[in-house]
């Protein structure tokens, strides 16, 4: 039974898609590129990126983008080669020792999320935009799995208190405006901010959670308890700054602060939840081990809580080599999130910009997902542009990934 949860658990990082990355769509061009946009995004797609690249001339006055969605999913332990290897097979002792070492001491952590633009607007410099969007994460603490896969020995201690998870759906409306600050001869200094306003649709919380079972002559003896929160509702707001300077021979450079102020508070139908659990001296002649495992389970009227949109930074240079664009960025998280490295992310992305087709290219070491390898497409068909991507996330091929993103967007320019 513990074998077939243990499956079933990694089954879910690669096929639970979950409704991204501070409540912001990223947009199928920037996925392309393996998110190396803080330079090279424009028109709509800027406002994930960097508002103050609105400024910069898209060719059009005005655009409006079409209902567009971008999934992830990953974890930050098991590849598809290692899920492959391990489903359906009789694991020896190594197999074992060898799934154990490729989880972090802080857990077996998932991550999934969705986005979708339901429409944006776009006159100039001046934008706007309603999503909605959904994100989740999730950490298993590793004692749970070793004791899954190695069995329990006589006075030996597993401990399950590196739980934890949170999970949320929200709706978003922003308002972007950016404008030129220094303009000469040779560069362009502008400036942009993204405000938004989001209401909470739905949030939970673990405040807390632990457990422990040790296994001694008289039998297994165990304990457990959680506690979370619920809401039906909420507001809040995220605010996001950014600066873009275009300098001489096609370069572009950028510098944007995503959340750089902004809190999510959930303040609707909030409910409590106090789960407990504990076992009692069970062994193989236990007739009916419920009797010896007692529960408990309460709803109570929970306080109100807040909940702070991820804060990234990041900066990236663009340039323009006859019908090539390249970038490169570097980004951080201002927090570090349980289970997930907080290392610098380095990526690249290349686009041969063609009239009708635009095929791109990227890759990134670093950040959460360590490694990650992205291709997408543009298609230009008279006013309307078609991009879709696809991205790995902790390997750059597909069967070493631990992880995969997907977006599709339509943006139509007048």
């Amino acid at each position: 039974m513990l074998n077939k949860i243990l499956l079933f658990t990694i089954i879910l990082n690669f096929l639970v898609l979950v409704p991204c990355e501070g409540f912001c769509f990223t947009g199928a061009r920037s996925q392309g590129l393996c998110n190396a946009s803080t330079a090279s995004s424009r028109g709509l797609e800027s406002i994930a990126w960097n508002p103050a690249n609105l400024v910069i001339d898209t060719g059009s006055g005005f655009e409006i983008i079409l209902p567009s969605l971008a999934i992830d999913a990953g974890n930050n332990s098991f590849s598809l080669n290692r899920y492959n290897e391990i489903s359906g097979a009789v694991l020896t002792n190594a197999d074992k020792l060898e799934i154990l070492s490729d989880i972090p001491d802080g857990g077996l952590s998932m991550d999934l999320n969705a986005n979708a633009v339901l429409l944006g607007l776009r006159k100039g410099n001046i934008a706007l935009t309603f999503q909605g969007a959904g994100s989740g994460y999730g950490t298993i603490d590793k004692d749970f799995v070793d004791l899954v896969l190695m069995g329990n020995e006589i006075n030996q201690e597993f401990r399950f208190e590196d739980t934890d998870a949170q999970g949320h759906g929200i709706g978003k409306a922003t308002l972007s405006y950016a404008r030129p600050l220094i303009t000469n001869k040779v560069y362009r200094l502008s400036a942009g901010v993204n405000t938004h306003y989001l209401h909470g649709i739905y949030g939970f919380d673990i405040a807390s959670a632990d457990g422990s079972i040790i296994t001694e002559l008289s039998g297994i003896n165990g304990s457990a308890s959680a506690e979370y929160l619920t809401a039906k509702g909420g507001s809040g707001y995220a605010v996001d700054l950014g600066v873009c300077l275009q300098a001489p021979r096609g370069w572009t450079f950028g510098l944007a602060i995503q959340n750089v102020a902004g809190s999510m508070n959930w303040d609707t139908d909030i409910e409590r939840h106090t789960w407990s659990a504990t076992a009692d001296s069970i062994t193989i002649l236990s007739d009916d081990i419920s009797d010896n495992v007692t529960t408990t389970e309460t709803e109570t009227v929970g306080q109100a809580w807040s909940e702070s949109p991820a804060g990234i930074v990041r900066a990236g240079c663009s340039k323009k080599f006859g019908q090539f664009l390249c970038s490169a960025d570097v980004s951080k998280y201002l927090e570090k999130r349980s289970g997930m490295q907080n290392t610098p992310e380095l990526s690249f992305g290349c686009e041969l910009g063609s009239t009708f087709v635009q095929p791109r290219l990227g890759v990134a070491v670093g950040g959460p997902a360590s490694q990650r390898a992205a291709a997408g497409l543009g298609l230009n068909v008279g006013s309307a542009h078609f991009d879709v991507a696809v991205a790995t996330a902790g390997g750059f091929a597909n069967e070493d990934s631990q992880g995969l993103a997907i977006a599709s967007s339509m943006i139509v320019r007048f």
